[in-house]
């Protein structure tokens, strides 16, 4: 019976070598398994700003909604009217929600145009400045006529 040969490296197609078999794995290097290292992204400050800008549109959206289930028990128990109660509160925050609807619209306006710049960002912002801008010019208008009445 003979030993059986101790284990000696092989020969890699490439020209190098495998390590033999039950040998501990080495950590390759960059590049090694297909893997080349990204570089790093760029960023689009514009698209991130129309981002924020948006997202505080849907926040303050979802406070509006919530303060007016609230605001009629509050004008009855203030002894003011419910149209004056609602200029006096919606008025102040649809131009907030009109000032962060600009402010979206024309960010995410620059960010989408940057070249070699993410856009989703800029794009989601865009669109929901745009929405809110529509939103809130309906609501001015709305609120306006309301104090009127």
């Amino acid at each position: 019976m003979s030993t059986p040969p101790s284990p000696q490296p092989y020969d890699a197609p490439d020209g190098g070598s495998y390590s033999a078999p039950g040998a501990p794995a080495r950590a390759a290097g960059p590049g090694a398994y297909g893997y080349s290292p990204h570089p790093q992204a760029s960023t689009n400050p514009p698209g991130r700003i129309a981002l924020a800008a948006g997202i505080a549109i849907v926040v303050l959206g979802l406070v509006q909604q919530g303060m007016s289930y609230f605001l009629p028990t509050l004008a009855v128990s203030l002894d003011l009217s419910v149209s004056s109660m609602l200029s006096l509160v919606y008025g102040p925050l649809n131009v907030v929600l009109g000032l962060l609807a600009v402010t979206a619209t024309i960010a995410g306006a620059i960010g989408i145009r940057r070249a070699a710049a993410p856009r989703l960002a800029a794009a989601a912002g865009l669109a929901l400045g745009l929405s809110a801008a529509a939103t809130t010019l309906l609501s001015l208008l709305m609120t306006a006529l309301t104090a009127v009445i």
